[in-house]
């Protein structure tokens, strides 16, 4: 191919739209629970599928959970708040929206792992039972007798 310019002229068919319009958006899920600190990527679906759109994401309280430019929510504090994402740009007549419910947890996760030693047991021998508590929640747990 010889070196030179090269021209892209766009062609329209008659009858064409030169612009689309996005006639709905969806999320994966609804409803998301998180622990605080914890995040979660919501994934959007445009209708056309061909449609790359831009997106503005919105927290109704942020100190509940935040939410970036990509759709990424971070559980801040707890309580329940609304994420909104808004479809919008060049070509499109009306924003169009969707919204997803995220709580935030607070609360400690317990796991409580039982151990016995030996297995068994002879007379008058001793039994040892072990009990491994561990906190995998992101509330601390305070022990009392």
């Amino acid at each position: 191919m010889p070196a030179g310019n090269v021209t892209i002229t766009p062609v329209f068919e008659a009858g064409v739209p030169d612009v689309i319009d996005v006639t709905g958006i969806t999320l994966s899920t609804t409803t998301e629970t998180l622990s605080v600190g914890e995040t979660v990527a919501l994934e959007t679906f445009v209708q056309p599928a061909n449609m790359d759109p831009e997106m503005i994401w919105t927290s109704l309280d942020p100190s509940i959970a935040t939410v970036d430019e990509n759709g990424v929510v971070t559980a801040v504090a707890s309580g329940v708040t609304t994420v909104t994402v808004t479809v919008t740009g060049n070509g499109i007549n009306a924003p169009v929206t969707a919204t997803e419910t995220v709580t935030a947890d607070t609360a400690p996760a317990l796991t409580i792992t039982k151990s016995i030693s030996p297995s068994q047991v002879v007379d008058n021998q001793q039994i040892t039972y072990t009990f491994v508590i561990q906190n995998t929640g992101n509330t601390p747990v305070v022990a009392t007798d």
